[in-house]
């Protein structure tokens, strides 16, 4: 199939990257639920920790086939916004291990809640990204 004939087929809704970014947080939450309520320990265990693996890896592929369709200008706009989300949590997370070291944030500052800032970080970069080739 060639990329104009790509380009021009829509894509449907359970290939879609929102779609699999609903896969992907109902899968960390269903994971993180059912971890805090098992007891037992083992490969059980394991399986129910990694549950939102395959969904999250479904995000990442579901997102890399809709860039590859956009024009150069809104591919151009995508990975700005995808670095900016990227280099603003890396300092975000620094900041925040060093503020649980000096005891002002709580220790229950994960990387669980990584995702929901880089998706957050990641609009907001967009919609700069976007802005600025107004």
């Amino acid at each position: 199939m060639s990329d104009a004939y790509a380009s021009r087929v829509p894509t449907p809704w359970y290939l879609h990257p929102y779609f699999a970014t609903a896969l992907s947080a109902g899968g960390a939450l269903l994971s993180s639920r059912l971890v805090e309520r098992m007891e037992p320990a083992g490969p059980l265990r394991v399986a129910v920790g990694l549950l939102a693996v395959p969904p999250s890896a479904f995000l990442v592929w579901t997102f890399v086939r809709w860039i590859r369709g956009l024009d150069e200008l809104e591919h151009r706009i995508v990975f700005q916004a995808v670095s900016f989300a990227f280099v603003a949590a890396l300092l975000a997370m620094i900041g925040m291990e060093g503020l649980e070291k000096a005891g002002v944030l709580p220790a229950a500052v994960g990387w669980e809640n990584a995702w929901q800032g880089m998706v957050f970080l990641y609009v907001a970069g967009y919609v700069w990204a976007r802005r600025r080739y107004r």
